[in-house]
């Protein structure tokens, strides 16, 4: 029978012995003592987890809306999106593979109306209203809104959708850049991982 013996082995640099790589066996626990400092400068880090980059999506043309219809905003492209966590092209929604909470902010620019009335933003979890922000659109003036939740996510099968409502009249819809001129592209929602 062999005993299992423990060392302390002491070194100011490990090299591999063949080819390029170091491994720790599988099952094996790396402890790194409090206090201790991890130097990675100039090194690639992968496979850690929490990717500090954000996503950012936009609706590309304008979306028609019906009047007091909860319409979901279809964006549809990526400004940036490095996870694919964004589905730009079928279900419109964002659903990230890592826990943790979401901070989203969405802007939506709404052609102008022929009467007064509300404009509303929603976020929407798994298919249900978690928040909604209401703004009052004046007749003849183009409506420029943002909102902004954050929300917990399971890092699995949690998503999260936004929709909006106008209950003006005429032609309604969502307009991809402003009636005063502007290139920009004024639908957007903007993620970012908090913890």
């Amino acid at each position: 029978r062999r005993s299992v013996m423990s060392s302390l082995l002491k070194a100011n640099s490990i090299s591999a012995a063949t080819g390029s790589t170091v491994t720790i066996p599988s099952g094996t626990t790396l402890d790194i003592a409090s206090g201790a400092t991890i130097d990675a400068t100039g090194a690639t880090a992968t496979g850690f987890g929490v990717s500090n980059t954000g996503t950012i999506v936009r609706r590309n043309t304008d979306q028609s809306l019906t009047k007091n219809a909860i319409t979901k905003v279809q964006f549809d492209t990526a400004v940036l999106n490095p996870n694919s966590w964004f589905d730009v092209s079928t279900n419109h929604r964002f659903q990230p593979d890592e826990s943790g909470n979401y901070l989203f902010i969405s802007e939506l620019g709404h052609n102008y109306a022929t009467s007064s009335n509300y404009v509303t933003i929603y976020f929407y979890k798994n298919g249900a209203e978690v928040y909604a922000a209401d703004w009052m659109e004046e007749n003849g003036y183009d409506t420029h809104i943002t909102a902004s939740a954050i929300i917990d996510m399971n890092g699995s099968s949690d998503y999260v959708e936004v929709y909006t409502q106008n209950g003006g009249n005429g032609t309604l819809s969502l307009q991809a850049t402003s009636h005063n001129g502007s290139t920009a592209t004024q639908n957007r929602l903007s993620i970012a991982r908090l913890t």
